[in-house]
């Protein structure tokens, strides 16, 4: 019963063992455990959370309570569910029993509940306390790196300040608050003159200029009490040979934590050569501004400004007017005149350099620009000084010079100066970084475009990958020889890109452990900036050298302080040689007393003088020169005199050539071969040239004065007004072409008309200048047909090229047609039924053999026996057939020359032009009564003329004397249409015609290296020339008659070579029926096999030209190397010409063209029996 008992009734009080023990054990389990996990919480998780000792008790403490509550309440339930009664059915329990143990179960899930929540705290605790020290354990290992990190950082980082401190320019030190020096760079070491130990414990102070030492020690002590944290002047300094340095001196102090200057950084630029150019050219341009001021063109002028601001002239001298192009009448009437020309942007500067001029009571002197009226700027040098009188009113004396040449040449030269200061001034250095295997481990560079990849990109690269092929041999010798000795090296490298060629330099250093530094230098832009600087200082000293005016300084005592080298060359003498010498010394007593008298009175009066002096130039010839003397005082009052001279001699002299360029122009313009004119705005003739007159073919005075509706016609006349006034109001240039109806003929010409503008910008006339082109019109037109020409050569040549490969086809195909129909014909018997048949076959064989010849012709490979040629005696020889050939109501007529040179030319070829040229000629006559003539001749050609022969002779064309035959006939002519299409195969312009006669003559033509000439007009006839190249050194010369011997002995072994079957059976067929014994062979190298074996037996090889593996010169050269008696017949479908020009030198026996018949065979056997007997 006991043992039975389940939750439900111990619950519902079913069980008589019940006591108040086991509730009060229970609850004082559950406050046991509760206190005692309070007080290990309280004590020691709070009071000792960083200490790992009491961290793990704690936690041990935590989880044991956390067990023993657990227990306990399961204890505390054990005992109640065993000693609780649980009741009966007629014993219940009573009623509190359900009440307790319901409490009871509630404990139990809330132990349980805390149990499993105590858990997760805890395990929550010990990850969070994990977590506290992982973090905490990483942050210490970040801050160990970082701090390793700012390390290096800061090693590398002192390591790079020292390489560029011992590698800078401008000079660095260290100094302390007594301005003692602590350290300094090679810079600044170079600079004073001392060695780094003797520079180091010397005072910075005792190395100032004296007269510098108290202002800088005021600045170093405001910087060092906090005045102002650094300074920077311009000082200067004792060099240790005692010589002066100008410099720009830099300081900064060195503050310590709390904010103390404990030393000061000192950066001194070098600017000895700066000052010592910016004094040279102040000096210059102090002498410049002297000379310009007192130049002869020069305008002096006085005004006066009322208070209202209004202003007038007082004094104006004439050169204002050259010089800003206003009229002086109008500059002195209304001074505003010139204010209106200045240029909007000068006029508020000019305003400003006013108003502070009145303040400072000094001149004024300044630049501006000036509009004229022909719309040019010019720069003018506008000086004055402001004399302000009581009244209000100010008065400025000046001088007006035009310095815009002057400007220019500045301008460029500030140019330069500018370049070559950017140059200097910026760091076009290229720095790598790389370890001992020359990989990249930092790069620093101002010219990304240098690189052949991003920064990042190149990182642990090669630097030889980064360099031309051509130059990484030698890097790698710099960087072997620099591990090995340490010291530094360096190489050079070019690169070529779109932009040009560049050169660089590179040298190498150690840098650190197992590093290098590679400093890169472009030393294209290095020397283009020296250059650039010798060219602006050239420029400087040639505008004073090459001014067109002699000028000198003179001091009080008359010696010469300044000379330039123009005026050397007006007295030949050497500009350095007067230095320092009395100026009197040059004169004779009477000039130089009157010399000194001029110079006294500038330096009493204080006014510059002119005189115009006669002089001796070196060349010996005599002159005058326009003098100015002034005076010239210095700031510190020294006085001076000043001098310019003008040779005016060239100006007379030029003035009188002037008048005779005049001259000369007239007669330039009346020689000229172009047409020109000049008319007013009116259109009235003003002026027309020699060519105008000749071509209007009337006379000067008839001319000038009236327009040009007197001299063309009215249509013409207007549309050249028309021109005109377009041009008066545009102010531009027209260009046009024309074609204008003269007594000689109508001409073409290419016509300019242009305005005529005087200097105040206004148009006084018109000038037309007409080019005569007639002749260049009639060229083009000339060339447009020549290139016609050899365009229709060029598409004739193609044309050839398939008309000789198709005869060539067409030919093979013909021969096993007409030989076994020869075979046929002699195999069959007279009275057999169908012989009858084979004769037209045989004809019509033929008749295509004939096309096949007259497509070779055309392809110009139809030349089948050339030789010494008379070409009276062809054509003469040939007059029977022609007369027969043309029609009953044709004429023909032969005209031979006399005296004819011998032309190379195959006879039968020369007749089938001749027929067809003829028979052309006579059927364009027709039914009606007409005449062809045959002329004969002999003409020199040049280059140019050869060019224009159809086809163009081949080759560089050569001038010289041509034979030619000329037909002319008397017929329709021919069309410009028809014309274009002759020599296209297989066009005609008859019924019953194939079209290949004129393309076979093309043919002949091409194959003589001649050429065709036709000239055809339509209702009048044609007239066609063929000309051959003449042959002077020909001569007719007559063969003997050779002895003839028969054929080869019956029987006789004869080798057939050729890849076509039916051309193969139909030749050895042929042999066999002629009694020979034959074999046959597709392929040339089984022949040449077979012909090594039984080659004593073999009589003769027939073999064809074209063969797949070996062409017809290696089957012949192979079987005469093996046999060199065996004679050797070639077959072909082209001509024998061509093969004797190639295979001459190898000695073939004889030549067989397809289609071939018995006889020809048998004819070319005898000649190679024949030619076997001679050899042998």
């Amino acid at each position: 019963m006991h043992a039975h008992l389940t939750f439900s009734q111990w619950l519902r009080g079913q069980s008589s063992h019940w006591n108040w023990q086991a509730p009060a054990l229970a609850i004082l389990g559950i406050g046991s455990a509760y206190l005692l996990n309070t007080i290990f919480a309280n004590i020691f998780w709070e009071s000792f959370p960083t200490c790992l000792y009491f961290v793990v008790i704690v936690l041990l403490a935590r989880f044991t309570t956390a067990i023993a509550t657990g227990l306990a309440i399961a204890l505390a339930a054990i005992v109640l569910a065993t000693t609780a009664p649980l009741g009966t059915e007629t014993h219940p329990a009573p009623s509190y029993a359900l009440i307790v143990r319901l409490l009871l179960f509630i404990a139990m899930a809330t132990a349980v509940g805390g149990l499993a929540l105590s858990w997760q705290w805890i395990r929550w605790r010990l990850l969070q306390q994990i977590d506290s020290l992982t973090i905490a354990q990483r942050l210490i290992q970040e801050e160990f790196a970082a701090r390793s990190l700012a390390e290096q950082n800061l090693r590398e980082s002192e390591s790079r300040y020292r390489r560029a401190l011992h590698s800078s320019m401008v000079g660095i030190g260290l100094i302390d608050l007594q301005g003692v020096c602590l350290e300094a760079n090679p810079a600044l070491c170079d600079m004073f003159g001392y060695s780094e130990t003797s520079l180091v414990g010397r005072s910075i102070f005792d190395l100032t200029h004296p007269d510098d030492r108290p202002k800088s020690q005021i600045f170093f002590n405001d910087c060092l009490h906090g005045d102002q944290p650094a300074y920077q002047f311009e000082k200067r300094y004792l060099h240790a040979d005692g010589s002066i340095v100008h410099a720009v001196c830099s300081v900064s102090m060195v503050l310590d934590a709390s904010g103390n200057p404990t030393s000061a950084v000192i950066q001194i630029s070098d600017l000895t050569r700066q000052k010592r150019v910016e004094q040279q050219l102040a000096e210059r341009e102090s002498r410049l501004h002297k000379l310009a001021e007192n130049i002869p063109n020069g305008a002096v002028f006085q005004i006066i400004v009322h208070p209202n601001g209004s202003r007038r002239f007082l004094v104006c001298s004439a050169g204002m007017a050259a010089i800003t192009g206003i009229p002086l009448p109008d500059l002195v009437d209304d001074c505003s005149v010139l204010s209106s020309r200045i240029h909007p942007d000068d006029r508020k500067s000019i305003e400003q350099h006013e108003q502070q001029a009145i303040i400072d009571r000094k001149p004024m002197d300044v630049q501006i620009r000036m509009f004229r009226d022909d719309g040019s700027i010019r720069w003018l040098n506008f000086r004055s000084s402001p004399r302000p009188l009581p009244t209000g009113e100010v008065i400025w004396d000046g001088i007006l010079a035009d310095v815009t040449e002057y400007h220019q040449t500045l301008q460029q030269l500030m140019f330069g100066e500018a370049r070559l200061k950017s140059i200097l001034t910026s760091m076009p250095d290229t720095v790598f970084l790389l370890n001992s295997e020359a990989k990249f481990q930092g790069v620093y560079t101002s010219r990304p475009d240098l690189l052949p990849a991003s920064e990042s990109q190149l990182i642990g690269q090669s630097l030889f990958a980064m360099l031309p092929i051509d130059s990484v041999e030698f890097a790698k010798q710099a960087f072997e020889q620099l591990a090995a000795t340490g010291q530094p090296q360096g190489f050079e490298f070019v690169l070529t890109r779109g932009s040009g060629t560049e050169c660089f330099e590179a040298s190498l250093s150690v840098c650190g452990l197992n590093e290098v530094l590679v400093i890169v230098r472009d030393v294209t832009g290095r020397r283009y900036a020296e250059a650039a600087m010798r060219e602006s200082e050239a420029r400087f000293q040639a505008f004073m050298d090459h001014i067109p005016l002699g000028a000198w300084i003179l001091d009080r005592n008359s010696r010469v302080v300044y000379v330039n080298r123009f005026y050397g060359d007006m007295a030949g003498i050497n500009p350095n040689v007067l230095i320092g010498r009395k100026a009197y010394d040059l004169y004779t007593p009477e000039a130089a007393e009157y010399h000194r008298a001029n110079d006294l009175q500038v330096l009493q009066t204080n006014r510059p003088i002119d005189r115009l002096e006669p002089y001796l130039r070196s060349d010996g010839v005599r002159g005058e020169v326009l003098v100015v003397k002034f005076p010239i005082v210095r700031q510190d009052g020294e006085r001076y005199i000043g001098a310019v001279a003008l040779d005016i001699t060239e100006r007379t002299r030029f003035e009188h050539e002037l008048r005779e360029s005049e001259r000369r122009l007239r007669s330039i313009l009346d020689f000229s071969p172009t047409v020109i004119s000049i008319k007013d705005l009116m259109g009235r003739y003003q002026f027309v040239n020699q060519r105008f007159v000749e071509l209007f073919n009337r006379p000067t005075g008839s001319i000038i004065g009236r327009s040009a509706s007197d001299l063309v016609p009215t249509e013409i006349a207007d549309r050249w007004r028309e021109t005109e006034v377009e041009v008066i109001s545009t102010r531009k240039p027209m260009t046009f072409e024309e074609t204008l109806p003269l007594s000689a003929g109508e001409h073409h010409f290419l016509s300019v008309v242009f305005p005529l503008i005087a200097d105040d910008t206004t148009v006084y006339g018109i000038c037309t200048i007409a080019s005569d082109i007639t002749k260049q019109k009639q060229d083009e037109a000339q060339k447009e047909l020549i290139t016609a020409q050899l365009q229709a050569s060029d598409k004739l040549k193609s044309l050839g090229v398939l008309a000789g490969g198709l005869a060539h086809d067409f030919n093979n195909l013909l021969q096993p047609i007409l030989g076994y129909t020869e075979l046929l014909m002699n195999a069959l018997p007279e009275d057999f039924a169908f012989r009858s048949m084979l004769p037209p076959i045989t004809r019509a064989a033929q008749q295509s053999a004939q096309l096949c010849r007259q497509l070779l012709a055309y392809a110009g490979k139809g030349r089948f026996k050339v030789g010494p040629t008379n070409l009276n005696d062809a054509i003469a020889e040939m007059l029977e057939l022609l007369r027969v050939t043309v029609s009953k109501r044709v004429t023909l007529l032969f005209q031979p020359a006399e005296s004819l040179p011998l032309i190379e030319a195959d006879r039968s070829q020369l007749g089938q032009v001749l027929l067809n040229l003829v028979i052309n000629g006579s059927d364009a006559i027709g039914d009606v009564p007409g005449t062809v003539t045959i002329r004969t001749g002999c003409e020199y050609l040049d280059e140019s003329q050869t060019r224009q022969l159809i086809p163009a002779i081949e080759g560089d064309p050569k001038s010289g004397s041509y034979v030619y035959v000329e037909v002319e006939d008397t017929g329709s002519g021919m069309t410009a249409d028809v014309m274009k299409q002759i020599f296209e195969p297989f066009f005609t312009t008859k019924f019953t015609g194939r079209g290949l006669g004129m393309s076979a003559v093309l043919g002949i033509a091409r194959g003589h290296s001649g050429g065709l000439t036709i000239h055809s007009q339509v209702g009048v006839g044609t007239r066609i020339r063929f000309s051959f190249p003449a042959r002077y050194e020909l001569s007719l010369q007559h063969s003997p008659p050779q002895n003839l011997h028969p054929a080869f002995p019956p029987n006789s072994l004869i080798y057939v070579v050729d890849d076509d079957p039916s051309v193969r059976d139909s030749a050895c067929d042929t042999l066999q029926s002629l009694g020979y014994r034959v074999r046959g062979f597709s392929d040339a190298t089984e022949a040449i096999e077979q012909f090594r074996i039984h080659a004593s037996e073999i009589s003769l090889v027939l073999s064809d030209l074209t063969m797949p593996g070996l062409s017809g010169e290696e089957i012949m050269h192979q079987l005469l190397q093996i046999r060199p008696s065996t004679p050797v017949i070639l077959m072909s479908g082209y001509t024998e010409t061509d093969l004797q020009n190639r295979f001459a030198r190898l000695g073939f026996a004889a030549f067989l063209s397809k289609p071939f018949n018995q006889q020809e065979l048998q004819q070319r056997l005898q000649e190679a029996a024949n030619r076997t007997v001679q050899v042998s």
